[in-house]
């Protein structure tokens, strides 16, 4: 105010941080999220985390909001293997593995059930291996583990749980993306 007087000027609000939709860069992504809070890309994608969500809900609202614990993935796959992507893969860091994220994309799926066994369903283990297939193309890095990775591989946790099968999801994400030759005809 002109008098410098505490309090006679209303505080000003910051603008709401809101989700927007937006085309999808993985194509299968059943929908995509514009998240205007997330943290630009500065090095090349290396590699994936998987994570689970720790609950048998569909968390995509919670992802697509800035949420309590800062945490947004790029992608979700959902049990009935649907994969929403959140953070866009090519300019944005997910936010879900600590300081690792700079250079990597990131998996949250949904559970089947709870502790102790944090269920991950077929569907789920089937698109994962295809978005690992797709990155894997898309940004040269090799499907290993070494650059398929698990939340627990770099952080006491318990995430992504006994229930994921990163070799099965690793077999498959090669034969995606092997070609096939077929058998010449008799």
């Amino acid at each position: 105010d002109a008098k410098g007087f505490p309090g006679t000027t209303p505080p000003v609000t910051p603008p709401a941080q809101v989700a927007s939709a937006r085309t999808p860069v993985y194509g299968p992504a059943v929908r995509a999220w514009s998240l205007p809070w997330a943290i630009a890309r500065t090095a090349k994608v290396e590699g994936i985390f998987i994570h689970h969500q720790a609950s048998t809900s569909d968390d995509e609202s919670y992802f697509k909001t800035k949420n309590d614990r800062s945490s947004w993935p790029t992608f979700q796959a959902k049990a009935s293997g649907e994969i929403v992507e959140f953070a866009h893969p090519d300019n944005q860091q997910p936010s879900s593995t600590q300081g690792n994220n700079g250079n990597t994309l990131s998996i949250e799926t949904q559970n089947t059930s709870g502790a102790p066994l944090w269920g991950i369903s077929d569907a789920s283990h089937e698109s994962i291996a295809q978005v690992v297939a797709w990155a894997s193309k898309r940004y040269g890095f090799p499907i290993d583990a070494a650059h398929v990775r698990k939340h627990s591989d770099v952080y006491a946790t318990a995430c992504p749980g006994p229930s994921m099968d990163v070799p099965r999801i690793l077999k498959r994400a090669i034969e995606i993306n092997t070609p096939t030759v077929p058998e010449p005809d008799p």
